[in-house]
């Protein structure tokens, strides 16, 4: 096909197949209109209105000067307006029932839509410097809710004087639970391991010696638990830092998260490391403005 017979329909679809393949990731920023025109065999202005439809869909966020960010890989399904009036009409009768008269539960309306537009002050909670960048910038990209990056251990008891909702991966809620009153203002996403990094351990020879390295048992149990879903040779597990990985005697294949915090001089000198990297599952992404709103209502 002729780059001039490229239709928006076409770039349309052939974007939708590369987001449903995990080509372009959740909270990833595309290629310039000019890059994917190169890429598709089109031409900036047919790849831009395409964009512009998969924004309509929800699929795509575009910001001035910072690009187009993945928010969906496949259609949400789109409530009508006359669903989510009779969704509302449900709710006006439900307060009808308990004796509110009209404008009292107008009052209740004009409420509602104002906690449900106020901006609040969220933080995004991990346990090390590299995810906790990486992530929240993920998190920013795909739902357009601006958070604020903290450390695990720089998150005080009293973080609720600084903050309206913190949001945390769902393996680190019990972390952040330990220093909450409850659990009412904080917003657990799910993450899971990136689909490359699946593909590494899925193919790795079972011959060869693997050994996984984390920090703390509950790191080490987490992803040796991962590593047994797709490898079937032998895994050994240590508990420790960077700095013991000269003693340990790594093996062909070292397995770990970036909160070892290895050096790039020591990845240099490890036959093969597999570090773990997190993608935010779609439907945490999409529901988590939702229940950002619901935290602070």
């Amino acid at each position: 096909m002729s780059r001039a017979s490229r239709s928006v329909d076409d770039i349309y679809l052939l974007i939708l197949e590369r987001l449903s393949a995990g080509s372009f990731p959740l909270g990833s920023r595309l290629p310039s209109c000019r890059a994917l025109a190169d890429l598709f065999g089109s031409n900036p202005s047919t790849v831009s209105r395409a964009l512009r439809r998969l924004s309509v869909d929800g699929l795509v966020r575009t910001e001035e000067r910072r690009g187009t960010f993945v928010t969906a890989t496949q259609p949400a399904q789109v409530d009508s307006e006359s669903q989510i009036v009779e969704d509302l009409a449900r709710v006006v009768s439900r307060a009808a029932a308990a004796g509110y008269d009209r404008s009292v539960i107008g009052q209740m309306f004009e409420k509602a839509l104002t906690s449900a537009t106020t901006t609040a002050r969220v933080a995004f909670a991990e346990c090390n410097a590299f995810d906790l960048a990486r992530m929240s910038r993920m998190v920013e990209n795909a739902t357009g809710v601006t958070v604020a990056p903290v450390l695990m251990d720089d998150l005080a008891d009293d973080w609720t004087d600084r903050f309206d909702v913190v949001a945390v991966p769902l393996f680190h809620l019990a972390d952040v639970a330990a220093r909450s009153p409850g659990l009412d203002h904080v917003v657990e996403l799910n993450f899971v391991p990136a689909a490359e990094v699946l593909r590494r351990i899925a193919t790795l020879d079972v011959r060869r010696r693997v050994v996984v390295v984390l920090p703390t048992r509950r790191g080490i149990e987490r992803i040796s638990s991962l590593v047994r879903q797709y490898y079937a040779g032998r895994i050994e597990t240590h508990m420790g830092g960077a700095d013991d990985i000269p003693d340990l005697e790594v093996g062909d294949v070292l397995v770990t998260t970036h909160a070892l915090g290895l050096r790039q001089d020591q990845l240099a000198s490890l036959p093969e490391v597999i570090q773990v990297d997190w993608a935010l599952d779609q439907h945490s992404a999409r529901t988590f403005k939702l229940r950002v709103e619901q935290a602070t209502a």
